[in-house]
Formats: structure tokens, sequence, C-alpha cells
């Protein structure tokens, strides 16, 4: 009896000392950056092919930008995009 109660000791050591080993660690994880809103923006080449992306803004630093599947439109050559210098502005005020 006093031997199985032993044995019984040291297999659940055993498994904790394997669960500790095999878990993952913090480091392992991807960060994710804080960030304090986000926004989409249409952004536009000089050929006028306009892509939709959620940008994520650290107050008005880009600290990420994730294109919108699908959405994106091809302007004609002769289209001028209306928008000001300002409205084109990343993470503006």
């Amino acid at each position: 009896m006093k031997k199985i109660v032993i044995l019984a000791g040291v297999f659940i050591l055993f498994l904790i000392t394997l669960i500790v080993i095999i878990s993952p660690s913090q480091g392992n994880y991807i960060k994710i950056p804080q960030y304090t809103r986000s926004e989409t923006k249409a952004i536009c080449t000089e050929n006028n092919l306009c892509r939709d992306y959620e940008v994520f803004c650290d107050r008005e630093k880009v600290i990420g930008l994730s294109s919108i599947t699908g959405a994106f439109i091809q302007f004609p050559e002769t289209w001028q995009d209306p928008r000001t210098n300002e409205q084109k502005k990343l993470c503006s005020s």
C-alpha cells in the first residue's frame, strides 16, 4: 500500500513537470499592438487603383494596416482623387 502511494506521488509529480515543460510560455505568443482607434481609408496608387484598408492608430501614429479583402476599384486614367491631402492622411484627427 505504501509503495502504491509513493508511486502515485512520483507519477503525479512527473505529470506536473511534463505539463510545465510542454505548455507554451508567454514569450511564444504574438503581441498585438495596442491601438487607440481604427479607421477605414482608401489608399490609391499612381495608376488609380484604390484599395480599402483598416488603419490602426495610436493617436496620430499608424501602427498597423490590414487590407480589406475584395474592397478595391480601378478608376480610369483621367480620374483625379477628389480628396484633399489632409483627407488622405492616415490617423489624422
